[in-house]
Parts: C-alpha cells; sequence; structure tokens
C-alpha cells in the first residue's frame, strides 16, 4: 500500500497525513472534460453533441412533468 511506503515519524499529525494523501491520489486524478470539449464531441461528422442538447432542451421544455433541474438548466 502507498502508506507503506512513508518513512517513520514523518507524519506527525493528521494534516500531514492528509496532506501525503492527497499528493499520493491527486498525481493520477484525470481531469474533467471542460464544456466546450463535450459539446463539440461529434457521433458522425454531422452529428454534434451540441446538436443533441439543443433539441433535447426544445423536447424538455414540452414536458408537463419535468425534472425542474432539467427545465431549468436547460431551458
Amino acid at each position: 500500500m502507498w502508506y507503506n511506503r512513508l518513512r517513520l515519524f514523518l507524519v506527525s499529525f493528521f494534516d500531514h497525513l492528509a496532506r501525503e494523501f492527497e499528493f499520493h491520489f491527486l498525481a493520477n486524478v484525470q481531469p474533467k472534460p471542460s464544456m466546450a470539449m463535450l459539446l463539440g464531441l461529434r457521433q458522425k461528422e454531422d452529428k454534434s453533441l451540441s446538436l443533441f442538447v439543443t433539441h433535447f432542451a426544445i423536447v424538455m421544455q414540452g414536458v408537463p412533468y419535468a425534472h425542474p433541474v432539467l427545465v431549468t438548466y436547460l431551458g
């Protein structure tokens, strides 16, 4: 385990252990994709995610019992 490699007496406080934990796991984190990157995704040449989201938002406005989050963020 990663914590077995910690030097003896290196971690004397919880804050030190938390910092080591963050350094270990943050080094392996993949960045989240940006909205611009997601909307630029394409299934085929003429079918972008942006077109799908636009169409979905229009359709959701006509759904009578749609969850408010969908209507608020897409409408």
